[in-house]
């Protein structure tokens, strides 16, 4: 069935709806560490809800909370299976916790959206760097 020009709002519903079930079977057979998933649980927000609507009391309060799951993520208990590279993951998630730190500093000022957006791509690049190592 091909989708009608008037059906993005739908349409993007529908994706946002298939992607989170996609996770989920994911997380089934491959679960995350605990503590990322529960900084993926913010970021998810930020990235596709306050950044999109240009919500920035909405992304203010949302960045807050990374910073405070990123330090829970430092001292995570990581799989036995990424062993072999724990300095990288090390490094890698204190570079999530350091952006994370960044984008809850940029999101209380006033007038810079393009550097929010550039924070949160920042942000949202290095998750899915740490994600991909914890694979």
């Amino acid at each position: 069935m091909a989708a009608k020009d008037d059906q993005g709002p739908e349409l993007l519903v529908a994706v946002e709806e298939l992607h989170a079930r996609f996770e989920d079977l994911t997380r089934l057979v491959r679960p995350v560490v605990k503590e990322l998933d529960d900084y993926h649980v913010v970021l998810y927000r930020i990235y596709h809800h306050f950044l999109p609507d240009k919500d920035q009391a909405q992304l203010r309060k949302a960045a807050g909370e990374l910073p405070e799951r990123a330090a829970a993520l430092k001292q995570a208990e990581l799989p036995t299976r990424t062993a072999d590279k724990v300095q990288l993951l090390d490094k890698a998630i204190a570079k999530l916790a350091t952006l994370s730190q960044k984008l809850e500093a940029v999101t209380a000022q006033e007038g810079v959206w393009e550097r929010i957006e550039q924070a949160v791509d920042a942000v949202h690049t290095q998750y899915q760097k740490v994600e991909k190592m914890l694979e």
